[in-house]
């Protein structure tokens, strides 16, 4: 049988006690007195975001393997692409290679965004796609979340 030991004792929260008061001390000094129902009920609100932060991960490894995936079946085509942020949605930006609109990457492109929109597990999410032609880093700013933009690597 395994043995569990604690570094150190923990401090016993009890639910029968939920009207006691508690009193929580950061490291940085900051002090809260709460109860001890609150204190239970914030644990309990802590491990459902955590367990949603961590399937909102995997939904978010899933969409960028699916626009890779997109992505090399297009590189001789695809200039440059982006999965950002733009007015509350992901934006999956592709930049072309040709100046001219390429109406067949486009075409395909939103058969991607349509695929996407009915799938089972990504479906929920809110992507947007958008192609532009060819664009320098100051034009192209003008769609990309300054804080959150990531540039797929389309050199293969």
């Amino acid at each position: 049988m395994s043995e569990f030991r604690l570094r150190y004792k923990p401090i016993r929260l009890r639910a029968g006690n939920g009207r006691r008061q508690a009193l929580i001390e950061t490291p940085d000094g900051d002090r809260f007195v709460t109860t001890v129902a609150k204190v239970i009920e914030s644990c309990k609100r802590m491990q459902r975001i955590e367990w949603a932060v961590g399937e909102l991960q995997n939904l978010l490894t899933q969409l960028v393997e699916r626009l890779v995936g997109w992505l090399r079946k297009h590189s001789d085509r695809v200039l440059r692409a982006f999965l950002t942020i733009r007015d509350a949605n992901l934006l999956f930006l592709v930049v072309q290679k040709e100046v001219h609109k390429d109406e067949e990457l486009c075409d395909n492109l939103v058969e991607l965004d349509l695929e996407i929109a009915q799938d089972a597990e990504l479906g929920f999410i809110p992507l947007s796609v958008l192609v532009l032609p060819p664009a320098g880093d100051d034009a192209l700013a003008g769609f990309l979340n300054p804080v959150w933009t990531y540039e797929f690597d389309v050199s293969n």
